[in-house]
Protein backbone atom coordinates (compact mmCIF):
# COMPACT_ATOMS: atom_id res chain seq x y z
CA UNK A 1 0.00 0.00 0.00
CA UNK A 2 1.41 3.44 -0.63
CA UNK A 3 2.82 5.17 2.96
CA UNK A 4 1.20 8.24 3.16
CA UNK A 5 3.07 10.92 4.83
CA UNK A 6 2.24 11.88 8.48
CA UNK A 7 1.57 15.60 9.50
CA UNK A 8 5.57 15.84 10.57
CA UNK A 9 6.50 15.26 7.40
CA UNK A 10 6.64 18.57 5.59
CA UNK A 11 6.03 17.82 1.47
CA UNK A 12 6.82 14.34 1.60
CA UNK A 13 4.85 11.61 0.11
CA UNK A 14 6.07 8.36 1.62
CA UNK A 15 7.29 7.11 5.40
CA UNK A 16 10.46 6.97 3.98
CA UNK A 17 12.05 5.11 6.94
CA UNK A 18 9.55 2.63 6.70
CA UNK A 19 11.06 1.27 3.52
CA UNK A 20 14.09 0.76 5.39
CA UNK A 21 12.19 -0.96 7.93
CA UNK A 22 11.67 -3.54 5.22
CA UNK A 23 14.93 -3.99 3.59
CA UNK A 24 16.13 -4.23 7.35
CA UNK A 25 13.30 -7.42 8.25
CA UNK A 26 14.93 -8.98 4.80
CA UNK A 27 18.34 -8.75 5.80
CA UNK A 28 17.48 -10.12 9.21
CA UNK A 29 15.44 -13.01 7.69
CA UNK A 30 18.42 -13.61 4.77
CA UNK A 31 21.04 -13.84 7.17
CA UNK A 32 18.83 -16.52 9.38
CA UNK A 33 17.74 -18.64 6.40
CA UNK A 34 21.14 -18.71 4.74
CA UNK A 35 23.46 -18.88 7.38
CA UNK A 36 22.55 -19.51 10.97
CA UNK A 37 19.44 -22.17 9.81
CA UNK A 38 21.49 -23.95 7.49
CA UNK A 39 24.52 -24.81 10.45
CA UNK A 40 21.77 -25.27 13.02
CA UNK A 41 20.20 -27.99 11.04
CA UNK A 42 23.42 -29.91 10.13
CA UNK A 43 22.96 -33.47 11.35
CA UNK A 44 25.86 -36.20 12.41
CA UNK A 45 28.51 -34.25 12.50
CA UNK A 46 30.52 -32.08 15.22
CA UNK A 47 30.36 -28.27 14.58
CA UNK A 48 33.20 -26.30 14.22
CA UNK A 49 34.38 -23.45 15.83
CA UNK A 50 33.70 -21.24 12.72
CA UNK A 51 30.08 -22.77 12.42
CA UNK A 52 29.41 -22.38 15.95
CA UNK A 53 30.32 -18.29 15.53
CA UNK A 54 28.08 -17.47 12.45
CA UNK A 55 25.54 -19.80 13.77
CA UNK A 56 24.87 -17.58 16.95
CA UNK A 57 25.81 -14.14 15.18
CA UNK A 58 23.27 -14.69 12.63
CA UNK A 59 20.79 -16.34 14.75
CA UNK A 60 18.88 -13.35 15.54
CA UNK A 61 17.96 -13.02 12.02
CA UNK A 62 14.84 -15.32 12.95
CA UNK A 63 13.24 -12.17 14.76
CA UNK A 64 13.22 -10.54 11.28
CA UNK A 65 9.55 -11.82 10.56
CA UNK A 66 7.91 -10.09 13.71
CA UNK A 67 9.72 -6.67 12.65
CA UNK A 68 7.47 -7.41 9.36
CA UNK A 69 4.59 -8.34 11.29
CA UNK A 70 4.75 -5.11 13.44
CA UNK A 71 5.08 -2.83 9.88
CA UNK A 72 2.20 -4.81 8.11
CA UNK A 73 0.12 -4.22 11.46
CA UNK A 74 0.72 -0.49 11.29
CA UNK A 75 0.15 0.33 7.74
CA UNK A 76 -2.87 -1.90 7.54
CA UNK A 77 -4.65 -0.73 10.34
CA UNK A 78 -3.61 3.30 9.69
CA UNK A 79 -5.34 2.41 6.18
CA UNK A 80 -8.37 0.92 7.75
CA UNK A 81 -8.37 3.65 10.12
CA UNK A 82 -7.87 6.83 7.89
CA UNK A 83 -10.64 4.89 5.53
CA UNK A 84 -13.04 3.36 8.43
CA UNK A 85 -16.61 4.96 7.28
CA UNK A 86 -15.71 4.41 3.06
CA UNK A 87 -18.92 2.73 1.36
CA UNK A 88 -16.42 1.13 -0.30
CA UNK A 89 -13.69 -0.12 2.62
CA UNK A 90 -13.63 -3.56 1.90
CA UNK A 91 -14.14 -3.65 -2.17
CA UNK A 92 -10.96 -1.52 -2.27
CA UNK A 93 -8.77 -3.21 0.93
CA UNK A 94 -9.49 -6.84 -0.45
CA UNK A 95 -8.74 -5.63 -4.15
CA UNK A 96 -5.61 -3.84 -3.17
CA UNK A 97 -4.66 -6.90 -0.82
CA UNK A 98 -5.15 -8.87 -4.14
CA UNK A 99 -3.28 -7.06 -6.68
CA UNK A 100 -0.17 -7.25 -4.26
CA UNK A 101 0.00 -10.55 -2.37
CA UNK A 102 -2.16 -12.72 -4.97
CA UNK A 103 0.37 -12.78 -8.21
CA UNK A 104 3.38 -12.81 -7.70
CA UNK A 105 2.67 -15.80 -5.25
CA UNK A 106 0.64 -17.76 -7.60
CA UNK A 107 4.00 -17.42 -9.53
CA UNK A 108 6.19 -18.47 -6.96
CA UNK A 109 3.96 -21.78 -6.40
CA UNK A 110 3.63 -22.70 -10.01
CA UNK A 111 7.58 -22.33 -10.79
CA UNK A 112 8.03 -24.21 -7.93
CA UNK A 113 6.11 -26.86 -8.98
CA UNK A 114 7.58 -27.08 -12.41
CA UNK A 115 10.92 -27.25 -10.63
CA UNK A 116 10.16 -29.71 -8.34
CA UNK A 117 8.70 -31.81 -11.34
CA UNK A 118 11.63 -31.16 -13.68
CA UNK A 119 14.44 -31.02 -11.29
CA UNK A 120 16.27 -34.70 -10.84
CA UNK A 121 15.98 -35.75 -7.53
CA UNK A 122 18.70 -36.12 -5.01
CA UNK A 123 19.72 -33.86 -1.47
CA UNK A 124 18.72 -30.34 -2.66
CA UNK A 125 15.48 -31.59 -4.24
CA UNK A 126 15.25 -33.11 -0.91
CA UNK A 127 15.51 -30.23 1.10
CA UNK A 128 13.47 -28.46 -0.95
CA UNK A 129 10.21 -30.77 -1.32
CA UNK A 130 10.40 -33.57 0.76
CA UNK A 131 7.64 -33.09 3.01
CA UNK A 132 5.60 -30.24 0.83
CA UNK A 133 1.68 -30.13 1.90
CA UNK A 134 -0.90 -30.01 -1.25
CA UNK A 135 -0.61 -27.49 -3.39
CA UNK A 136 -4.02 -26.11 -2.40
CA UNK A 137 -3.13 -25.28 1.28
CA UNK A 138 -0.41 -22.60 -0.23
CA UNK A 139 -3.45 -21.50 -2.80
CA UNK A 140 -5.57 -20.58 0.11
CA UNK A 141 -2.97 -19.29 2.56
CA UNK A 142 -3.61 -21.89 4.92
CA UNK A 143 -0.35 -23.80 4.90
CA UNK A 144 0.46 -22.28 8.29
CA UNK A 145 -1.99 -25.12 9.91
CA UNK A 146 -0.61 -27.97 8.67
CA UNK A 147 2.48 -27.07 9.36
CA UNK A 148 1.37 -26.94 13.10
CA UNK A 149 -0.27 -29.83 13.43
CA UNK A 150 2.61 -31.84 12.20
CA UNK A 151 4.84 -29.63 13.45
CA UNK A 152 7.55 -29.10 10.15
CA UNK A 153 7.57 -26.40 7.28
CA UNK A 154 7.40 -29.12 4.60
CA UNK A 155 9.68 -28.69 1.58
CA UNK A 156 11.79 -25.92 2.25
CA UNK A 157 11.31 -24.16 -1.07
CA UNK A 158 8.00 -22.89 0.06
CA UNK A 159 8.61 -23.03 4.13
CA UNK A 160 8.67 -19.34 4.31
CA UNK A 161 4.80 -18.80 2.92
CA UNK A 162 3.87 -19.55 6.47
CA UNK A 163 4.69 -15.97 7.47
CA UNK A 164 2.12 -14.90 4.46
CA UNK A 165 -0.87 -17.47 5.37
CA UNK A 166 -0.53 -15.75 9.33
CA UNK A 167 -0.62 -11.82 7.31
CA UNK A 168 -3.61 -12.88 4.90
CA UNK A 169 -5.85 -14.57 7.77
CA UNK A 170 -5.26 -10.97 9.90
CA UNK A 171 -6.14 -9.11 6.79
CA UNK A 172 -9.51 -11.06 6.59
CA UNK A 173 -10.53 -10.40 10.33
CA UNK A 174 -8.65 -6.53 10.68
CA UNK A 175 -11.26 -4.66 8.19
CA UNK A 176 -14.46 -6.26 10.32
CA UNK A 177 -12.97 -5.17 13.37
CA UNK A 178 -11.77 -1.72 12.45
CA UNK A 179 -15.28 -1.03 10.78
CA UNK A 180 -18.00 -2.46 13.10
CA UNK A 181 -16.26 -2.40 16.46
CA UNK A 182 -16.37 0.98 18.56
CA UNK A 183 -13.35 2.65 18.17
CA UNK A 184 -12.81 3.00 21.87
CA UNK A 185 -12.45 -0.71 22.08
CA UNK A 186 -9.84 -1.02 19.51
CA UNK A 187 -7.15 -0.24 22.02
CA UNK A 188 -8.10 -2.61 24.72
CA UNK A 189 -8.05 -5.18 22.07
CA UNK A 190 -5.01 -4.38 20.60
CA UNK A 191 -3.54 -4.98 24.54
CA UNK A 192 -5.23 -7.91 25.57
CA UNK A 193 -3.58 -9.77 22.00
CA UNK A 194 0.15 -8.82 23.35
CA UNK A 195 0.21 -11.22 25.94
CA UNK A 196 -2.89 -13.34 25.13
CA UNK A 197 0.14 -14.67 22.10
CA UNK A 198 2.74 -15.08 24.52
CA UNK A 199 0.41 -17.40 26.32
CA UNK A 200 -0.86 -19.50 23.14
CA UNK A 201 3.14 -19.63 22.57
CA UNK A 202 3.55 -20.81 25.84
CA UNK A 203 0.92 -23.34 25.87
CA UNK A 204 1.79 -25.02 22.72
CA UNK A 205 5.34 -24.78 23.37
CA UNK A 206 5.97 -26.10 19.59
CA UNK A 207 5.38 -25.03 15.91
CA UNK A 208 1.87 -24.57 16.85
CA UNK A 209 2.60 -21.32 18.48
CA UNK A 210 5.53 -20.88 16.48
CA UNK A 211 3.29 -20.28 12.67
CA UNK A 212 -0.54 -20.13 14.21
CA UNK A 213 -1.98 -16.31 14.01
CA UNK A 214 -3.15 -16.31 17.59
CA UNK A 215 0.40 -18.00 18.69
CA UNK A 216 1.95 -14.70 16.50
CA UNK A 217 -0.40 -11.93 16.16
CA UNK A 218 1.14 -9.79 19.06
CA UNK A 219 3.41 -8.26 16.72
CA UNK A 220 0.88 -7.61 14.26
CA UNK A 221 -1.40 -6.00 17.16
CA UNK A 222 1.45 -4.22 17.99
CA UNK A 223 1.56 -2.26 14.60
CA UNK A 224 -2.18 -1.84 14.98
CA UNK A 225 -1.38 -0.59 18.37
CA UNK A 226 1.31 1.99 17.16
CA UNK A 227 -1.18 3.53 14.22
CA UNK A 228 -4.09 3.95 16.52
CA UNK A 229 -1.81 5.99 19.03
CA UNK A 230 -0.88 8.37 15.50
CA UNK A 231 -4.74 8.39 15.06
CA UNK A 232 -5.17 10.37 18.09
CA UNK A 233 -3.90 13.93 17.47
CA UNK A 234 -3.18 14.74 21.51
CA UNK A 235 -1.29 11.53 21.73
CA UNK A 236 0.58 12.21 18.19
CA UNK A 237 1.52 15.61 19.48
CA UNK A 238 3.19 14.50 23.16
CA UNK A 239 4.99 11.51 21.25
CA UNK A 240 6.79 13.29 18.74
CA UNK A 241 7.78 15.54 21.56
CA UNK A 242 8.98 13.05 23.72
CA UNK A 243 12.40 11.47 21.16
CA UNK A 244 14.76 11.07 24.43
CA UNK A 245 12.51 9.07 26.17
CA UNK A 246 11.41 6.93 23.56
CA UNK A 247 15.20 6.32 22.04
CA UNK A 248 15.66 5.59 26.01
CA UNK A 249 13.09 2.85 25.88
CA UNK A 250 14.42 1.40 22.50
CA UNK A 251 17.68 0.82 24.56
CA UNK A 252 16.19 -0.49 27.69
CA UNK A 253 14.92 -3.21 25.36
CA UNK A 254 17.69 -3.56 22.90
CA UNK A 255 19.69 -4.45 26.25
CA UNK A 256 16.73 -6.85 27.47
CA UNK A 257 16.62 -8.89 24.28
CA UNK A 258 20.47 -9.45 24.52
CA UNK A 259 19.65 -10.67 27.72
CA UNK A 260 16.56 -12.75 27.19
CA UNK A 261 18.62 -14.60 24.40
CA UNK A 262 20.61 -15.95 26.84
CA UNK A 263 18.11 -17.56 28.72
CA UNK A 264 17.48 -21.76 27.77
CA UNK A 265 13.94 -22.64 25.97
CA UNK A 266 13.28 -18.93 24.62
CA UNK A 267 12.55 -19.35 21.30
CA UNK A 268 9.36 -18.92 20.76
CA UNK A 269 8.55 -17.83 23.87
CA UNK A 270 10.29 -14.79 25.85
CA UNK A 271 12.15 -13.52 22.53
CA UNK A 272 8.81 -13.33 20.17
CA UNK A 273 7.30 -11.12 22.93
CA UNK A 274 10.59 -9.36 23.60
CA UNK A 275 11.51 -8.83 20.14
CA UNK A 276 7.81 -7.73 19.56
CA UNK A 277 8.87 -4.84 22.16
CA UNK A 278 11.33 -4.05 20.57
CA UNK A 279 10.46 -4.12 17.09
CA UNK A 280 7.35 -1.87 18.17
CA UNK A 281 9.33 1.45 19.74
CA UNK A 282 10.94 1.18 17.09
CA UNK A 283 8.55 1.90 14.46
CA UNK A 284 7.08 4.02 17.15
CA UNK A 285 10.62 6.26 17.04
CA UNK A 286 10.26 5.99 12.95
CA UNK A 287 6.77 7.50 13.13
CA UNK A 288 6.26 9.66 15.43
CA UNK A 289 10.06 11.15 15.44
CA UNK A 290 11.91 10.36 12.16
CA UNK A 291 14.53 13.09 12.61
CA UNK A 292 16.66 11.40 14.95
CA UNK A 293 19.39 8.74 14.67
CA UNK A 294 16.94 5.43 13.99
CA UNK A 295 15.35 7.30 11.43
CA UNK A 296 19.39 8.36 10.00
CA UNK A 297 19.95 4.70 9.35
CA UNK A 298 16.49 3.81 8.31
CA UNK A 299 16.58 6.51 5.49
CA UNK A 300 19.51 5.09 3.93
CA UNK A 301 18.93 4.81 0.05
CA UNK A 302 19.59 1.58 -0.81
CA UNK A 303 18.22 0.05 2.96
CA UNK A 304 14.68 1.64 1.32
CA UNK A 305 15.41 0.02 -2.17
CA UNK A 306 15.71 -3.10 -0.53
CA UNK A 307 13.07 -2.95 1.42
CA UNK A 308 10.89 -2.00 -1.76
CA UNK A 309 11.71 -4.93 -3.54
CA UNK A 310 11.38 -7.52 0.05
CA UNK A 311 7.74 -8.62 -1.45
CA UNK A 312 10.28 -10.84 -4.24
CA UNK A 313 13.54 -11.60 -2.11
CA UNK A 314 11.30 -12.82 0.56
CA UNK A 315 9.75 -15.52 -1.98
CA UNK A 316 12.43 -16.20 -4.42
CA UNK A 317 15.23 -16.53 -1.24
CA UNK A 318 15.11 -20.57 -0.40
CA UNK A 319 14.23 -21.95 -4.29
CA UNK A 320 17.22 -20.12 -5.57
CA UNK A 321 19.85 -21.06 -2.94
CA UNK A 322 18.15 -25.01 -3.46
CA UNK A 323 18.64 -24.37 -6.78
CA UNK A 324 22.33 -22.93 -6.60
CA UNK A 325 23.53 -26.02 -4.36
CA UNK A 326 22.22 -28.20 -6.49
CA UNK A 327 23.99 -26.85 -9.53
CA UNK A 328 27.30 -26.26 -7.76
CA UNK A 329 27.31 -28.70 -5.40
CA UNK A 330 25.33 -31.64 -5.98
CA UNK A 331 23.77 -31.70 -2.08
CA UNK A 332 21.47 -29.41 0.09
CA UNK A 333 22.46 -25.58 1.26
CA UNK A 334 23.64 -26.96 4.65
CA UNK A 335 27.14 -25.05 5.51
CA UNK A 336 29.21 -27.96 6.43
CA UNK A 337 32.52 -27.00 4.80
CA UNK A 338 33.96 -23.57 4.68
CA UNK A 339 34.43 -23.85 0.77
CA UNK A 340 30.60 -23.67 0.57
CA UNK A 341 30.14 -20.08 2.19
CA UNK A 342 30.43 -18.28 -1.42
CA UNK A 343 27.17 -19.65 -2.72
CA UNK A 344 24.94 -17.45 -0.14
CA UNK A 345 26.06 -14.31 -1.23
CA UNK A 346 26.45 -15.49 -4.45
CA UNK A 347 22.47 -17.03 -4.18
CA UNK A 348 21.89 -13.27 -2.30
CA UNK A 349 22.86 -11.55 -5.57
CA UNK A 350 20.87 -13.33 -7.92
CA UNK A 351 17.78 -13.04 -5.17
CA UNK A 352 17.78 -9.50 -5.85
CA UNK A 353 18.18 -9.23 -9.03
CA UNK A 354 14.90 -11.99 -9.93
CA UNK A 355 13.20 -9.57 -7.27
CA UNK A 356 13.92 -6.32 -8.60
CA UNK A 357 13.22 -7.46 -12.45
CA UNK A 358 9.75 -9.30 -10.74
CA UNK A 359 8.95 -5.75 -9.02
CA UNK A 360 9.53 -3.55 -12.23
CA UNK A 361 7.47 -6.48 -14.49
CA UNK A 362 4.68 -7.32 -12.54
CA UNK A 363 4.46 -5.95 -8.99
CA UNK A 364 4.35 -2.48 -9.73
CA UNK A 365 1.76 -2.60 -12.85
CA UNK A 366 -0.31 -4.42 -10.20
CA UNK A 367 0.33 -1.94 -7.47
CA UNK A 368 -0.74 0.93 -10.15
CA UNK A 369 -3.92 -1.60 -11.17
CA UNK A 370 -5.03 -1.71 -7.37
CA UNK A 371 -4.65 1.75 -7.03
CA UNK A 372 -7.23 2.40 -9.20
CA UNK A 373 -9.96 1.15 -6.77
CA UNK A 374 -10.87 3.91 -4.26
CA UNK A 375 -11.69 4.17 -1.29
Amino acid sequence: EELKAPTNHPGETRFQELDGVRGAAIMLVLCFHYISNNIQSIEGMDLAPWQIRLMHTFWLGSMGVDLFFVLSGFLITRILLLNRESPSLFKTFFARRLCRILPLTLLVIGVTLAIRALLPKGPAWDWMFTGQYPVLTYLTFTQNIPMGLHESFGGTALASTWSLAVEEQFYLLMPFMIRFLPLRLLPWLFLLGLPGAWLVRMHFHDLRGEVWLFGRCDALLMGCMIAWLYSQIAIRKALSGASAGLHLLWGFFVLGFVYINQMPNYFGVAVHSWSTCLWGATVTILVFCPRGPLGTIFRMHWLGRLGTISFGVYLFHFPILGLLFHFARGEAPFLKTADALWLPPLALVITVILASVSYVLLERPLLRLGHRFRY
